[in-house]
């Protein structure tokens, strides 16, 4: 019985370091937008480069091709087409492999997303009409 509490204890520390880990992946990228909006371009691939590497690890494909997407588009504003092109096919492949792996995952932030949009053009349109 001891072993088994052990192993539940270790499962439980292992699954806390991936949670902590894939919370930071989101705050680097979020500063990596921040930053973009701010118009420091270096920084922003900075920070992008850094949640990409922290997710490359974690072996989440779905927030591996949204961090290409993050840099595709840094290299798009600094004029590197090139490297935003390969950026962006790789989060192409990165996300059809989570769809692939991930179907009922995906149906689900699909609906979600299409939700918070539906909303927003609601919240667009009623605001126009104010004023």
């Amino acid at each position: 019985q001891h072993e088994h509490m052990q192993a539940a204890i270790t499962d439980r520390a292992h699954r806390e370091r991936i949670a902590d880990r894939t919370a930071l992946s989101s705050v680097l990228s979020n500063l990596g937008i921040v930053s973009e909006y701010e118009g420091d371009y270096p920084a922003s691939r900075s920070w992008h480069v850094r949640a990409l590497e922290l997710r490359v690890a974690l072996g989440d494909r779905w927030a591996i091709g949204n961090s290409q997407t993050n840099l595709g588009m840094i290299a798009t504003l600094e004029g590197a087409n090139e490297e935003a092109r390969e950026r962006l096919e790789e989060a192409g492949d990165q996300t059809r492999a989570y769809i692939r792996d991930e179907p009922l995952k995906s149906v689900l932030i699909a609906a979600a997303a299409g939700a918070a949009m539906a909303g927003l053009i609601g919240w667009l349109a009623r605001s126009r009409r104010q004023t």
